[in-house]
């Protein structure tokens, strides 16, 4: 191992062991030339590589600094429908309407300036013998710009899943939530059954939210993966 790499990983296993954490300054260039017996060049060439990866960061005139490490994310590879672990053999459409003056945008973090036009659209994704597993709602929102103007064709409305996945980024939170009635009758749950809740924002390929949607999902019908972004 060359001499830089020795000194990126005893870095590195200090950021990770917990004994060098987010905001703590890292001693100088002079100082590590003694500390580890090499050059400044050497030293120069061990901080770039770890700024390059997100460990540290360099601040002017202050020195270099442990960064709140992006290596602490995961990477999620999550589908709210594909990933419960029941087969779903059947979707049921409970209902397709139009809101002239949708103006829900708040619920999911985002202002909006004036009410949007909306298609709302309300399914049961079902298993084996009609189980109902999951509840889900999709707002899309009517622009008359971009490629997502397609979407709004009724035909379209009931293969709703295929633009959104695969034609649009999302943004999804998970949380797990006690069901409301609504819910309860819908999944056909107990009223203390813990549910996933799943919020989802859809972007277009130049960044315009085009929807939102919320999903509720029996807790034991999901399963979630996820593989840290150090070893992925």
């Amino acid at each position: 191992m060359k001499e830089y790499e020795n000194i990126v990983e005893d870095i590195k296993n200090k950021i990770i062991g917990g004994e060098l954490v987010a905001g703590d300054k890292l001693p100088s260039i002079k100082a590590m030339t003694q500390i580890y017996g090499v050059s400044s060049i050497t030293v120069r060439n061990s901080l770039s590589i770890l700024g390059n990866e997100g460990y540290i960061e360099t601040r002017e005139r202050s020195g270099c600094f442990v960064k709140e490490s992006e290596n602490d994310l995961f990477w999620m590879y999550f589908n709210e429908i594909t990933n419960i672990k029941e087969t779903i053999l059947d979707t049921e459409i409970l209902s397709i309407s139009r809101i002239f003056d949708f103006n829900g945008l708040e619920d999911f973090g985002e202002e909006a300036d004036k009410k949007i036009q909306t298609v709302k659209i309300r399914r049961i994704f079902k298993s084996f013998l009609e189980a109902p597993v999951s509840y889900d709602i999709k707002y899309l929102l009517h622009h008359s710009r971009g490629d997502t103007k397609k979407m709004f064709y009724y035909d379209n409305l009931r293969r709703i899943d295929y633009f959104l996945e695969k034609e649009i980024d999302k943004t999804l939170e998970i949380r797990m939530i006690q069901p409301t009635r609504e819910i309860v009758d819908i999944l056909k749950i107990p009223e203390n059954a813990p549910v996933f809740y799943f919020k989802q924002k859809y972007y277009d390929k130049h960044g315009h939210l085009v929807a939102v949607g919320q999903t509720y999902t029996i807790a034991d019908s999901i399963q979630v993966t996820a593989t840290s972004r150090q070893n992925a």
